[in-house]
């Protein structure tokens, strides 16, 4: 089994936007790489979360981001968000809480939370988070995402419904739900609609098709 070690800290969304998201990103990572030796060493660098939600009948849920996104608006992307650290310690933020326990279960709690918020699928319904391994988004500075592969025992159709429903706390975010089949996903870099993809949903599809790959190789 492969281990994998991830050192990480507490940050916020408005240190995330003074960094990784700010006009003098680029600045800020010279500064990393000339005083520290690290390009990401001034970044705020948030961990985001993000899955291959793939249903019952083989195929894979996408939304379509809303235009009020500040991060790519009206792209078609996964299901995702971040962890939270207050799910482990309450707004108090007690550090003595956050042990390598709690915070491995927060993190693949909160993609699963992720897709009942935007999707508006029952958790009793989705597998346990598969971890296929972390993207870098470059349009964020590097930003970090943990990407996954969740099964729902929930047809294509059924998740259309439950979506269109419009009662999932998250609704704003999206405007609408996207399926594709599993073979479209694996090929899906030539064709068209690969540009309407936000980066996310692409570092997320590369690391899947590569998860993919790996496994027939395995089993030949």
């Amino acid at each position: 089994m492969m281990r994998t070690q991830w050192d990480l800290g507490l940050t916020c969304y408005k240190d995330f936007l003074g960094t990784n998201f700010s006009p003098d990103a680029d600045l800020l990572q010279e500064m990393g790489k000339n005083v520290a030796g690290n390009l990401q060493a001034f970044m705020a660098d948030p961990l985001g979360v993000g899955c291959v939600l793939l249903t019952s009948d083989n195929q894979i849920v996408l939304l379509k981001r809303s235009g009020e996104c500040a991060e790519a608006p009206l792209l078609y992307d996964v299901p995702g968000g971040h962890p939270e650290p207050g799910e482990i310690s309450g707004d108090a933020l007690n550090a003595s809480l956050f042990t390598p326990e709690a915070i491995v279960t927060e993190i693949f709690s909160s993609i699963l939370r992720e897709v009942r918020d935007e999707v508006n699928l029952p958790l009793h319904s989705l597998s346990a988070p598969l971890l296929l391994g972390v993207a870098l988004n470059k349009h964020s500075h590097n930003r970090p995402s943990s990407e996954y592969l969740v099964r729902t025992e929930l047809s294509g159709s059924e998740v259309t419904t439950l979506y269109n429903t419009g009662s999932q706390s998250e609704a704003s975010e999206s405007t609408q739900v996207h399926l594709v089949s599993h073979d479209q996903l694996m090929n899906m870099q030539q064709t068209n609609f690969w540009q309407d993809l936000a980066p996310s949903a692409k570092g997320c599809f590369l690391l899947y098709q590569d998860f993919v790959k790996r496994s027939c190789c395995t089993q030949c």
